[in-house]
């Protein structure tokens, strides 16, 4: 991971991310077929084994089309080495590649954000626990970084880390608590503090800003952050969800593009593809696709919920319905997971059973952000409650759910208040706020 992310401070490098990389852990396939499913020409490949407190570790620099060996090693040492075996191996791969490094270049390399060995742990673990988007996972998270911090004192790294999760907490849609921003924030200015134009800063700030309905500034934010780090998956899927909901297509598909070129494999760039043709009105392909995906993840439910939406966007009501009843029960709710046994009782005519299925909580954390907001208003309108429907429509936008084509046109489920008074208000509400999107 750390290699990983010090060639991708090398401007003419692409390096595919680690959450694809990692998918292909452990697999046989031939590293041609490898490299041309990702668009790549060199695979780094090796193996890590420990024993007590001694480190071995092996890698060899591939060139995957031609299966020419560039260069290979082996390295021994302790495990408090493993940053000083990292750095080598990333050099050694610069050498074999033959490329002249810059000052700043040359310089980021020699970086280390982490020189703790059981620091740097904490912060992998409490990563995993972060994108699993459950209340679990984002209290270990937390807990996990506390504990990195109690060792490391002011780390820049790890206060990124805690400011992301507690901008999770809402974005997610698991607490509806405002001072989760404004701890957040606290972290981009410890950030700051150590490290005034950090990528990681930036991007904590631009989480909030947008959440505060200063959108324009987030954007700057976070293309700030990217400047920096071109290779930031995160904030190119960021960007990508600012843009679409915004209505400004052409930019989502381009930061789209690069976030599936550096993170083909990883679920969360699927989604991404998937939620911005649900935007525009899905290609058949397209969908059966995400539904084969979908078969292969069934526990994903932010997926499962998407598939559900674009099936009833496409009339395909009897398999969404389905779709919605084959999800299984969720040890720790999240808010996709309620808004799609919503969806099942909505499909299946049991309005009752629907409007219990979403807790006054989980409304109140949905109320945060626009995309929540969106699918309620979906949700209420399937039901035919107009009421209901229309106060999150214009909450939704509200918080930046201004995509005029979508609301106007492709979204079937308010497609049945088209002439409505209020409906249209709303919707021209959305077509002013998107002509006047300027970042």
């Amino acid at each position: 991971d750390e290699i990983i992310t010090d060639l991708s401070q090398i401007q003419n490098l692409r390096l595919i991310s680690r959450n694809s990389s990692m998918q292909l852990k452990g697999s046989n396939r031939h590293l041609k077929s490898i490299a041309q499913e990702l668009k790549i020409q060199y695979v780094l490949e090796g193996t890590v084994r420990t024993a007590g407190e001694s480190l071995r570790v092996t890698a060899q620099l591939i060139d995957a089309l031609t299966a020419e060996h560039l260069w290979a090693d082996k390295y021994s040492g302790k495990l408090e080495d493993v940053f000083d075996i990292q750095e080598q191996i990333s050099r050694k791969i610069v050498d074999a590649l033959k490329m002249k490094l810059s000052s700043q270049e040359e310089r980021k390399l020699s970086e280390r954000s982490v020189s703790d060995i059981h620091v740097f742990e904490y912060y992998h673990r409490a990563r995993h626990e972060l994108y699993k988007f459950t209340e679990e996972g984002l209290d270990n998270a937390l807990q996990l970084i506390e504990s990195g911090l109690s060792i490391s004192g002011d780390n820049e790294l790890l206060y990124a880390a805690k400011g992301t999760v507690y901008w999770q907490y809402v974005n997610a849609a698991i607490r509806s608590d405002e001072a989760y921003f404004d701890k957040a924030e606290e972290c981009a200015r410890q950030i700051y503090r150590l490290n005034p134009d950090s990528a990681s800063g930036h991007q904590v700030l631009g989480l909030v800003l947008y959440h505060r309905a200063r959108r324009a500034e987030a954007v700057r934010m976070l293309k700030r952050a990217l400047a920096i780090e071109p290779n930031n998956v995160f904030v190119l899927g960021e960007l990508c969800r600012m843009y679409f909901v915004a209505g400004k297509m052409t930019e989502a598909r381009a930061f789209d593009a690069q976030m599936q070129a550096l993170d083909p494999l990883a679920p969360i760039a699927h989604i991404e593809a998937l939620a911005l043709q649900v935007l525009e009105e899905i290609s058949e392909r397209g969908l059966e696709v995400a539904l084969q995906y979908q078969r292969m993840i069934p526990e994903f439910a932010f997926h499962r919920l998407i598939c559900v939406l674009s099936l009833i966007q496409r009339g395909r009501l009897q398999e969404a319905l389905t779709l919605a009843e084959a999800a299984p029960e969720e040890k720790v709710p999240t808010i996709a997971g309620r808004q799609c046994a919503f969806l099942k009782y909505a499909l299946s005519g049991n309005h009752a059973d629907a409007l219990t299925a979403v807790s006054e909580t989980l409304k109140a954390a949905a109320r945060r952000v626009e995309w929540w907001s969106l699918v309620m208003a979906d949700c209420y309108a399937l039901i035919d409650k107009k009421d209901e429907a229309m106060d999150w429509l214009s909450n939704a936008i509200d918080r930046g759910f201004t995509n005029y084509p979508f609301l106007a046109k492709y979204d079937k489920a308010l497609a049945r208040f088209h002439g409505d008074a209020r409906f249209d208000e709303l919707i021209k509400k959305a077509k002013y706020e998107l002509d006047h999107f300027d970042v």
